[in-house]
């Protein structure tokens, strides 16, 4: 059982890929005794080379929207699949060099967690 006294981290996972590698990150935040400070620390959980069945190929235009954009989130990094809201990959051909015609914004998950509750109207 928990005492109200004892302090418990916060956990958040996060992902740091490259253009070579899939990283998986977990940011560890413990509170210090007597509201004095945080202390951070983070962890690689998952470091691996982008396999083929990983990689999203830029090559054809399933990212490529009717109007020559490509959109990309400024925060993830990920692309939005032409016409669907809701789908963004990540392509790590275009983390070095972006496509000529790149747009940037936010991807849903990265708009929920920055911007929480700017969704509902």
């Amino acid at each position: 059982m928990n005492q109200p006294d004892q302090l418990h981290p916060l956990l958040h996972d996060y992902e740091c890929s490259s253009p070579q590698h899939y990283r998986r990150f977990t940011l560890s935040l413990y509170p210090l005794r007597a509201a004095k400070g945080l202390l951070l620390g983070h962890s690689l959980r998952v470091e691996r080379p982008w396999g083929s069945e990983a990689r999203k190929s830029a090559a054809g235009s399933a990212y490529v929207g009717q109007d020559g954009m490509v959109r990309q989130c400024a925060n993830c990094r990920r692309i939005q699949v032409a016409g669907e809201e809701q789908q963004w990959h990540y392509v790590p051909e275009w983390i070095r060099s972006s496509p000529p015609k790149t747009s940037h914004g936010l991807c849903l998950i990265c708009l929920d967690y920055y911007y929480p509750g700017s969704r509902e109207a």
